[in-house]
């Protein structure tokens, strides 16, 4: 079963700008959360985002898809596969029994243990993968990258950072 919480400083407020859609899909159980964004005043923002915490709870090996515009993610457990796109924030995954993909525009990634393949770009951000079982293919404009341990092929790329394959 998945369950969802999201939590914030002020609930009425929360209630009133957040909407939460679970819904079953050919046996594959999806969870949507949209929070309108913060209204502006020739861009100079009123209020924030950034106390709003959401906690998806779903059975071992489910597929994760994550699409945010700023915001950190974090994976705990066991993962039967990973995409994630991301706009600015910090991403990270225990274990991913299959593939990864992942696209962060500013943000640090860091995944423990993927069994597939993992295909990570980002344009700014330090990039961490402990062990990789099958290709590993890494892009960073800025960013150092880390890969401990690959099963397959590696291609790492950095304009501006370190690169270590151990």
């Amino acid at each position: 079963e998945t369950q969802v919480d999201l939590t914030g400083p002020d609930e009425d407020e929360l209630r009133q700008i957040a909407r939460i859609d679970m819904r079953d899909r050919n046996g594959i159980q999806e969870v949507d959360v949209d929070v309108e964004d913060t209204p502006s005043f020739f861009g100079l923002r009123f209020g924030s985002r950034d106390e709003l915490r959401l906690d998806v709870r779903c059975p071992p090996g489910a597929d994760v898809r994550v699409r945010t515009g700023s915001a950190n993610t974090r994976g705990r457990g066991r993962f039967s596969a990973l995409t994630v796109e991301s706009g600015s924030g910090d991403v990270s995954f225990d274990d991913v029994e299959g593939d990864a993909t992942l696209k962060v525009a500013s943000g640090d990634v860091s995944l423990r243990d993927v069994g597939g393949a993992a295909t990570i770009n980002t344009a700014s951000g330090d990039v961490s993968v402990q062990r990789v079982g099958g290709d590993a293919q890494v892009r960073s404009a800025s960013g150092d990258v880390s890969i401990r341990e690959a099963g397959a092929g590696v291609s790492a790329n950095t304009a501006s950072g370190d690169i270590q394959i151990d």
